[in-house]
């Protein structure tokens, strides 16, 4: 009986050890993805808080100042309020601010940046025929290509000859017919040509 008794105690004193260390294993990865503040003794500091009850977003995130009396670690130190004596628990740094301008909380060092949205102007609002931006499919055989560049063609409304030269007017995709171009002949891609030759436009002046 006394031999298991003792086979027990050493059990638990062994998970217990294993509990610390992989604690302390833990604590050193995380501490390893902050970025930790270089503070001095008498610095001053704020400190996160909990924000709690109604109109969370209306409410301070940080409260302080605080003074930092005793540097622990690279990532733990004391605080003491500035009009108090009363010192706090060690606080780790990613939950502390410098009271130091254009500081940041340590916490966010490691944020992410939100990638930027590419916004494409309607077609109406690009150039005619240049700075077309994105590659697309030609649709129903027939499409337009410039400098290396396609933009989708719904339909040929319409011909003219201006200067010798033949014209087309070409409504896009996702442009209504009052948003239709003027295109030159020798700007259409030969499936277009063909569309053309199959099914004549009107001929306007």
């Amino acid at each position: 009986m006394n031999q298991q008794i003792d086979k027990l105690k050493l059990i638990r004193e062994e998970a217990v050890v294993n509990a610390q260390k992989t604690s302390e294993i833990m604590k050193e990865r995380e501490n390893k993805k902050t970025n930790p503040l270089k503070l001095n003794i008498g610095d001053f500091v704020y400190m996160l808080k909990e924000v709690v009850g109604p109109g969370k977003k209306l409410q301070p995130k940080y409260s302080g100042p605080y003074v930092v009396r005793e540097i622990l670690s690279p990532h733990l130190v004391k605080l003491r309020e500035k009009k108090k004596r009363a010192f706090t628990n060690s606080e780790h740094t990613s939950n502390v601010v410098s009271d130091e301008p254009n500081s940041e909380p340590s916490v966010n060092n490691n944020l992410r940046t939100r990638p930027v949205r590419q916004v494409r102007k309607p077609m109406r609002y690009r150039s005619e025929l240049g700075n077309i931006s994105e590659s697309t499919v030609a649709d129903t055989s027939s499409s337009e290509q410039t400098d290396n560049t396609f933009y989708k063609v719904k339909r040929i409304l319409a011909q003219r000859k201006r200067n010798e030269c033949y014209e087309y007017l070409v409504q896009y995709k996702g442009e209504p017919a009052q948003n239709a171009i003027w295109t030159v002949q020798n700007q259409l891609n030969e499936a277009a040509k063909q569309s053309i030759i199959k099914r004549p436009p009107p001929v306007i002046d």
